[in-house]
């Protein structure tokens, strides 16, 4: 039996944009939030991979604002699991720096750019009350030594 071709001359744009192995793993993620291979891929890219990947999340560099969405989901994920800090900071700060006009337009990513920052802060409250356990008990073992 032949297959059945479809009639329909409209090509659907989506297919037109190419996309990046790591936006079709952010995207996988909205299905089944396994964060931790996005996280190694983007760990595993170079600072300039890194940079084109972020940049191209938005609508104009062929996202979309899922995508986005997806995209602080994973960042709230990473802050929440406590690894991976600095990289994180990192890719919060790139991420905020470029895409500030599409998160200030769109609800959704504002709401979660929100639940990253208090996110984000108890991280920080943790690492900052670890580092002064650290320092208090070197103080101490300093000053019991002499």
């Amino acid at each position: 039996m032949p297959k059945e071709e479809s009639s329909s001359k409209i090509i659907n744009l989506d297919s037109l944009q190419p996309q990046s192995e790591f936006q079709r793993l952010l995207q996988a993620c909205m299905e089944n939030s396994d964060y931790d291979t996005v996280r190694n891929k983007l760990r595993d890219l170079g600072p300039s991979a890194t940079d084109v990947e972020i940049r191209s999340l938005a609508p104009e560099g062929g996202g979309s604002v899922a995508l986005m969405e997806e995209f602080l989901k994973f960042l709230y994920h990473v802050f929440t699991t406590r690894q991976d800090f600095e990289l994180a900071q990192a890719w919060t700060g790139l991420f905020l720096k470029v895409h500030c006009s599409v998160i200030t337009s769109e609800p959704k990513l504002q709401q979660r750019a929100q639940q990253l920052l208090t996110t984000q802060e108890a991280s920080w409250q943790h690492l900052h009350q670890k580092f002064n356990q650290s320092i208090c008990l070197i103080n101490y073992l300093k000053s019991a030594t002499l």
